[in-house]
Formats: C-alpha cells, structure tokens, sequence
C-alpha cells in the first residue's frame, strides 16, 4: 500500500514531503517526526501556504493516507538554501512530549489512595493530553519529589504495578503491560521481513539469582529498639545457563520473604529476555490486516538466518521511514519479559539502595 503523508496545521494540510520518519518506543512518554521537502512545496487545500506559516509550538497531526499516525506539536522549524535549491525540515513530537521536560505539580506533595489510572489522568489534564490506562489496585501513597518531572512521575506509578509508559498515535498517553498488544501474522523471511539482525547474547543471564537481608524486629526482650534477626533470603535459577553463574543481591533491611522473590524472579526474567533482541525491516508501514503498527504489537518472526522459527517478539521501538529508499518500517523485537519495569524497592528508612555483588567463582555449586 502507498502511503500518502501529509502534515496537518492550523487547517492547512501540507503534502509533497520527499522525506519522512517517525519514531516512538516503549518507555518514553513522546514519539517525534521528521519531515522534508524541496522547493515547489504547496498545501492541497488551496493556493499555496508558504513554509514560515507553520511555527515552533503549533499544534498538528502527521497523517498517513488520511489516518493520524503522530499527533502532536511542531517543535522545529529548519529552512535551508543553496544555489537552485531550498528546503524546508519540519521536526515534532507527540503530546505527551513536555512530560519528559515539566515539573509535576501536586498539591500536598502525594497521591494517596488513588488509582493508576486517577494518577495519570490528575498529573496528565494540566497538558490536555489523554491517557488510556487501566485503573489498577488503589497506590497507597505515592510521594511526589519536589522538581520531579511529570515522566518520572507516571514511570515510578506505573512500575508499581509491574506496567510500562509509551505514547499512541492519537497523541495519547498509554500505559499497558508489555506483551499484551495485538498479534500480527508472521513476519516472514524473504517475504514482508525485507532484513534483520538478531543479537542472542548470555552474557548477562547467570545460573543463579539470589536476594540475602536481615529484616529488622523489635529485641524479643524488652522491646528496646530494631535489631537485625530475621534473615530473608530467596532464590531463583536459570535452566537455560549451564555454567556455574551465581548472583547476589544485597537487600534492604525492609524487605520481606515475597517482596525478596518477586526481585529475583524479575531480575531472572529481565536477563533472559533481554538476552534476545532483532532488528528488522518490513515492507511499508502496515500490518498485514491493514493497520499502521504499533507499540507493543506481537508478531511471531520466522527467519532461518536469524535462527528463529516463529518466537513471538513484541515491538518494543518502530521507526516509520519513507524517502529514497521506499517505504519501510523499522522494528525492535524483543520478548516481553524484557519490558517489565523494575519491582519497586521497599519504603525508605529501612536499609541502603539494593546493590548488585557478584560471586566469585568457586569450584563447585
């Protein structure tokens, strides 16, 4: 399918661009768009608009045969000439794009008792910008750092809940598990896969993954203040390494045996996702059911050279390109394990930040 791009301003729809990309990723609030275009560029809704009309911090979308594939502000206006030529680069991000820049402003400092979805929404209305969000469990308290910013914000929340943060092409904040998007067909070698790359790296998995602290309890005689006695400890393995690889985690004083687990068991499956990871390139900027794709998408790939037949891989970055090298898109692949944020650590007070130690070899298990 051609793809037809055109920039939407002020009423003015702008075409004839000689050279287009938009990117967006799972983990940042804000895609951005590159667009270019040489001398005789015109608007196809009448007589011609001439470049400086579209402004730094105007509202716009960038279509693709009439459907919003960015929807967002221009952020740069870059004109350039030489002898017999003149062009003209507009450049943008999505709205949720000052998240990543402003300060959140909370009144009282924390969210107390609210939901994932009420979070987003209270720290997303100031910007107009929509959020597609689950309402999850109740947060019981989230502070807020004066001078954090509003991405950082949303982050830690959505962390909480073991959720990751990107942006959708309406302009939308969304936040989702990774892995749960929608499955395309295959992505074939030779076919709709034009090339790739797959790095399958075991350098950061190990054998063993464990978690040792010592959880404070009152002296069990005249309750006189903490001393450290229960010792908490949890322990995961990896099948998948064969060699001896053991590694530690030293704990804060105010973790307990389940919250120990759940560190272990995501820091296994972190590692073995992000062990894999492809590169790809696809014909056009659609899915084979006729969608443009999206973040989080699925999508089984079947390539002999790249020694998979049919993992399935979740786009975790896509890059819309369109220019002298035809229409294509680019995609990160990665299982979805490797997308899971970060348990979050225990309230502070208790203990030290969590620290990583690895073990030095010994002889056996």
């Amino acid at each position: 399918m051609t793809e037809e791009v055109t920039l939407e301003v002020g009423g003015a729809v702008y075409s004839g661009w000689t050279s287009v990309e938009i990117s967006r990723a799972i983990g940042e609030v804000a895609g951005t768009f590159t667009l270019s275009v040489s001398e005789g560029w015109a608007a196809t809704d009448g007589p011609r608009l001439e470049p400086r009309r579209i402004r730094p911090g105007a509202s716009c979308r960038v279509l693709s045969n009439g459907e919003p594939a960015v929807t967002g502000y221009v952020e740069a206006y870059q004109p350039s000439f030489a002898p017999g030529a003149h062009q003209v680069t507009i450049a943008g991000a999505s709205r949720p794009v000052d998240f990543a820049a402003c300060a959140a402003l909370v009144p009282g400092g924390q969210f107390k008792g609210y939901t994932l979805g009420a979070i987003a929404r209270a720290l997303a209305a100031p910007f107009a910008v929509g959020v597609v969000a689950g309402e999850g469990a109740p947060i019981a308290d989230l502070q807020v750092t004066p001078g954090e910013k509003v991405a950082e914000v949303l982050g830690r929340a959505a962390a909480l809940q073991g959720l990751a943060i990107w942006d959708d092409a309406a302009g939308r904040l969304v936040i989702g598990r990774p892995g749960a998007g929608v499955l395309s067909a295959p992505l074939v070698q030779g076919a709709d896969l034009v090339s790739g790359s797959a790095a399958n790296d075991m350098a950061d998995r190990f054998s063993h993954y464990l978690v040792r602290a010592q959880q404070p309890t009152f002296a069990a005689f005249g309750g006189e203040g903490l001393e450290a006695s229960n010792a908490i400890e949890a322990e995961v393995r990896d099948g998948a390494v064969t060699r001896y690889r053991p590694l530690l985690f030293a704990g804060q004083a105010s973790m307990d045996q389940a919250q120990a687990l759940t560190r272990v068991k995501w820091e296994r499956a972190v590692r073995a996702g992000g062990s894999l990871s492809v590169t790809a390139t696809v014909k056009g900027w659609r899915r084979s059911d006729g969608r443009l794709w999206s973040l989080n998408d699925r999508a089984p790939v079947v390539s002999p050279w790249l020694d998979l037949d049919g993992r399935e891989l979740c786009v975790a970055a896509l890059r819309f390109q369109k220019g002298k090298g035809g229409t294509v898109t680019g995609l990160t692949l990665v299982p979805p394990e490797a997308l899971t944020p970060e348990p979050p650590d225990p309230p502070e007070g208790a203990g030290a930040a969590l620290s990583i130690i690895p073990i030095g070899e010994r002889s056996s298990p």
